[in-house]
């Protein structure tokens, strides 16, 4: 861990740059510059800084996880609230070819009624499923023999229209 600032003097002509690392020997490295320098050191911070800022806005108008499940075997899972529109990764898996089985149902939340079945599989595989309605849902999974991984991400209406089922 380590840490940095600057300090000015009282006529602003020199800064004290300051940094310290806890290392074994636990030195303090100091050196007195010109503002010129912090200046020159400035810039690119704040260059950075602004794309940083433009690249989390960016990133925050795509595909965002809402909630993730995995297990073996028959479960319900815990509520989620997802935005439309949003989709559904799965992917399942096994050690074993044959005699495996899974259906994937979609639950309301509020109500616990079956909104309706998502997937039903006797072979091992994985999709997307794009839901064109928000709310607040739960998933029953009825799984023999079966490693089962689920996602749901919301999308943007542009990433929804680029959308194709697998």
């Amino acid at each position: 861990m380590s840490w940095a600032g600057y300090v000015s003097d009282q006529k602003d002509e020199n800064i004290l740059i300051f940094a310290a690392g806890l290392t074994s020997s636990k030195s303090i490295d100091a050196s007195l510059i010109s503002k010129r320098s912090i200046e020159m050191i400035r810039k690119p911070v704040q260059v950075v800084a602004c794309s940083m800022l433009c690249l989390f806005f960016t990133a925050s108008n795509s595909e965002m996880l809402v909630a993730q499940f995995e297990g073996t075997g028959n479960k319900t899972t815990l509520e989620f609230t997802a935005e439309a529109p949003w989709i559904l990764d799965w992917r399942i898996n096994s050690d074993y070819n044959k005699m495996v089985s899974f259906d994937l149902d979609l639950i309301d939340g509020t109500t616990g009624v079956l909104v309706g079945n998502i997937k039903s599989a006797k072979q091992l595989g994985n999709g997307v499923r794009l839901f064109e309605k928000g709310g607040k849902y739960k998933f029953r999974i009825n799984a023999s023999f079966i490693r089962w991984h689920l996602k749901v991400k919301e999308l943007t209406a542009e990433e929804a229209k680029l959308y194709t089922p697998r």
